[in-house]
């Protein structure tokens, strides 16, 4: 979720409201508005576009079309703005608030680049074309060899390592981006609670676009997908579970326009998950996985075939079987029970929701397909997309149902030192896994055993 300050929060929960929208360019005189300007402010805003972010969790992508601010020209000084400045390459902000609020609390929703600046509205206008820093990503990466020659099936280029401490150099090494445009807490939160001492190992024979290969490697193989937040950080998601879930915000009658109704997102049952790559482009290990529960309910599998996963730096040696395990057990929780997806419209509220958030749905007309009822309470559902609607001031969401993560508890691996489960402590018991035995799954005093999730 978008980080506001407790001004912002305070009126977005106000039921009478104006929104107002500014937008600037780094380095440029001009500020534009849309609503009632303060000082040194042009209120010569038209429109702007509907950008809709999606996240594409089966490939480890995500998409954000271009986003249109159309500028009025007022007595031609746009013109002559445009005429002395190179605007084009600049870092752009659209920041919202509401009137009355200062502009310090306003929320960064966009940050990105002026791409273009078009004529437009019969000449009375331009509109500015801003793009994500995505053209960035694509340079090519890991170009040098171990032995300092170029990347080749000679010289290879050998990586090991935590993937987030490889994704951090990949991104600020490889691609030369800047601090300010990485989540850092994001990626260290990962590094040190899913991916605790994870590591991954490649071989690279061959330099590989960057965006390409973080969303192969260490994206799709590992459960994730990466996203530009609001403030133009490059910001990885995991849907892996690995700690309890935090709902942002429980979308109800209060906060969303219409009915949203269910649609069950492509049945997925069957894994293949491929590693231990050889250097010679085959794979020595292969998990197959087919939910035998979910394939025994619908009589059928996969309506888009077995999905497979291929993975150059997941290693046996480094738990590889375990990680194919989780990860193919996560997805076909995810979609191998005609889970259903919403599209929801919401309410300003919403605004500051972000792909991978928990939202709960709650509806008295919505049909609840599990209970043979209508009318749903707090189904957790995950983001999967987000549409801005700036002239009429809602939200398009795409929700995914994970019902099925709300009941789970993930449990640590128990640190060094720490005693058999009958002489732990309370706390010790509630937190880690132990030794449990492999016939019953229960620890040795009869208690039923910790499991990963």
């Amino acid at each position: 979720m978008i980080a506001t300050t407790p001004n912002f929060a305070n009126a977005n929960t106000q039921l009478v409201k104006q929104p107002r929208h500014v937008f600037q360019i780094s380095g440029y005189s001009r500020t534009f508005t849309f609503g009632a300007p303060t000082a040194g402010q042009d209120r010569w805003i038209l429109e702007m576009s509907s950008p809709s972010q999606k996240a594409d969790d089966l490939n480890g992508s995500s998409t954000f079309p271009d986003l249109d601010v159309s500028v009025v020209d007022k007595a031609a000084l746009l013109t002559a703005d445009v005429a002395a400045n190179t605007l084009e390459g600049k870092v752009a902000t659209l920041k919202t608030g509401f009137q009355g609020l200062a502009d310090a609390d306003f929320l960064t929703v966009a940050t990105m680049r002026v791409d273009s600046i078009d004529s437009s509205h019969d000449g009375t206008a331009y509109t500015f074309k801003l793009k994500r820093d995505d053209r960035q990503l694509k340079a090519p990466i890991y170009q040098t060899g171990d032995n300092g020659k170029p990347t080749s099936n000679k010289n290879p280029k050998t990586l090991l390592g935590n993937p987030m401490e490889l994704l951090t150099s990949t991104l600020q090494t490889e691609l030369g981006l800047a601090a300010g445009q990485i989540n850092s807490n994001a990626i260290n939160a990962y590094k040190n609670g899913l991916f605790a001492g994870v590591e991954v190992r490649f071989s690279l024979t061959t330099a590989p676009e960057g965006k390409h290969w973080i969303e192969l490697e260490l994206m799709k193989a590992l459960g994730g997908y990466a996203f530009w937040n609001g403030a133009g950080q490059f910001t990885p998601f995991f849907f892996v579970p690995s700690r309890a879930v935090a709902v942002a915000m429980t979308l109800d009658q209060d906060k969303i326009l219409g009915v949203p109704l269910g649609k069950p997102a492509p049945l997925l049952n069957a894994v293949k998950y491929r590693f231990d790559y050889n250097g010679q482009g085959g794979a020595n290990s292969e998990l197959g996985f087919t939910d035998s529960t979910s394939k025994t309910k619908y009589g059928m599998s996969a309506s888009q075939g077995v999905h497979i996963i291929e993975s150059q730096g997941v290693r046996s040696g480094y738990q590889g079987w375990a990680w194919a395990r989780v990860l193919a057990h996560t997805l076909t929780q995810r979609y191998g029970y005609q889970n259903l997806t919403y599209d929801v419209k919401a309410f300003w509220p919403a605004l500051v929701l972000e792909p991978g958030d928990y939202v709960y749905l709650t509806h008295p007309r919505v049909p609840d397909r599990s209970k043979g009822t209508t009318g749903v309470t707090n189904v957790l559902c995950e983001v999967l997309g987000r549409s801005w609607n700036f002239k009429d001031c809602t939200v398009d969401l795409k929700l995914l149902d994970v019902s099925w993560l709300a009941p789970l508890v993930a449990y640590q691996i128990a640190a060094d030192l720490t005693p058999a489960f009958p002489s732990a402590s309370a706390t010790q018991q509630q937190s880690y896994m132990f030794v449990a035995s492999q016939a019953t799954g229960n620890y040795s005093d009869g208690t039923p055993g910790n499991k990963v999730f």
